[in-house]
């Protein structure tokens, strides 16, 4: 059998269930698969940044960046358009759609993460091409058109409530590294981002924000001055851990929250 290096959410769970004494076995050999064994006998299962912290419900309503969306407008919140694109449409309804919204747009899957399956169209000769690279990482075969819409792309990680890291990030597939951490915000975006996680009755959550460009971060938020555009419900944090001994400790630390709350879960 072939190994593999377990991902870096698996060591870290592994490493902190040994620290507190709790039983960690991976499922099968090198697998990120596993089963954390309480003192009192209680067992929680988890895969990669997959944890018991969230609901099921929970994670499974924002997996749908479409039911998202939809929750955060009754909610009058400012989010993103979702236009789906069904396997059913025709060539000319599918064109319709992208072209009532303009180009460039966004083409993506509505259950993938991690800027996989994007495509920035610029017009309508690429739609075949954005649509196959969307579907290779749909699950559920739904496709959404959505607006392009320039600004900062932000990043909010809310534990418990309470957003504990703002950073910038790359837009769209280029998210494998961190532009500035530790944003310097008005508080009033960190509470209006937190009460959205909360109110999809998630205790963590990573959320995709984009800030107008021009927008003063440090003055109060106002609705015309950021779109949410996703929510995740185990978002990793191994790019940010990875930028130093500091930054692992501080995830390290996050994560031990996680756990300690998933065992108070299963009491």
């Amino acid at each position: 059998m072939s190994s593999r290096e377990l991902s870096f959410t698996t060591k870290l769970m592994r490493t902190i269930a040994f620290e507190k004494g709790y039983e960690f076995e991976s499922l099968t050999q090198n697998s990120d698969h596993y089963v954390i064994t309480f003192p009192d006998g209680k067992r929680t299962y988890g895969f990669r940044s997959i944890t018991d912290i969230n609901t099921t419900g929970s994670s499974r309503t924002v997996k749908s960046k479409i039911a998202t969306h939809e929750f955060l407008k009754k909610q009058e919140y400012s989010t993103i358009s979702s236009v789906p694109i069904y396997e059913d449409m025709s060539v000319g309804e599918i064109e319709e759609t992208v072209q009532r919204l303009g180009f460039p747009c966004i083409i993506k899957p509505n259950s993938a993460s991690q800027a996989r399956g994007i495509t920035v169209l610029e017009g309508v000769d690429d739609i075949p091409k954005a649509l196959d690279h969307a579907r290779s990482a749909e699950t559920y075969g739904i496709i959404l058109a959505q607006p392009f819409i320039e600004g900062r792309h932000v990043r909010f990680m809310v534990l418990d409530d309470e957003v504990i890291l703002v950073y910038e990030k790359p837009a769209f597939w280029a998210s494998d590294y961190i532009i500035e951490t530790d944003l310097s915000i008005h508080e009033s975006y960190k509470k209006e981002i937190a009460r959205a996680v909360t109110g999809l009755g998630l205790r963590w959550g990573g959320v995709d924000v984009i800030i107008g460009k021009d927008v003063d971060i440090e003055k109060p938020i106002t609705k015309d001055n950021y779109t949410i555009v996703e929510i995740n419900s185990a978002p990793t944090m191994k790019r940010f851990a990875e930028l130093g001994d500091s930054e692992y400790q501080r995830v390290k630390s996050w994560y031990t929250i996680i756990l300690d709350g998933v065992k108070q879960n299963k009491s």
